[in-house]
């Protein structure tokens, strides 16, 4: 029986866990934006923040499916469902991110992962 205790146990240490092998990857959500004006970005209804004119803004997240609101000022909001994929991180400045762009025209895309790299490593 200790055997098997002590088997156990050293599995759990060496894997994680079972619980935190089945959690979905955390991120971060890169928003960039070519807008003169500032932009709201909402997940799932609620406001995470706003990027300032021709700005970013950086929010914690899940690999998962969301539904993301850009609201510029002045108007021309713009809702989707997106789905976030762990495989789909790139990896810049340390840390893992997803990126969305808005663009002039307020179209709403998911920038590529080795995009997204030079994306968040580039100056802002």
């Amino acid at each position: 029986m200790r055997f098997i205790l002590a088997f156990l146990a050293s599995w759990l240490l060496a894997t994680g866990g079972a619980a935190a092998q089945s959690q979905p990857a955390a991120g971060k959500l890169f928003f960039a934006h070519d807008l003169d004006r500032p932009v709201m970005l909402k997940i799932e209804g609620r406001a995470v923040g706003t990027a300032g004119p021709m700005g970013v803004l950086e929010v914690e997240l899940k690999a998962g499916t969301y539904r993301l609101t850009t609201e510029p000022s002045g108007g021309g909001s713009q809702t989707g469902t997106w789905t976030l994929r762990s495989e789909d991180l790139a990896t810049a400045r340390g840390g893992r991110y997803w990126c969305l762009y808005l663009d002039a025209r307020q179209t709403l895309v998911v920038v590529p992962r080795d995009l997204c790299t030079a994306y968040v490593e580039a100056p802002n």
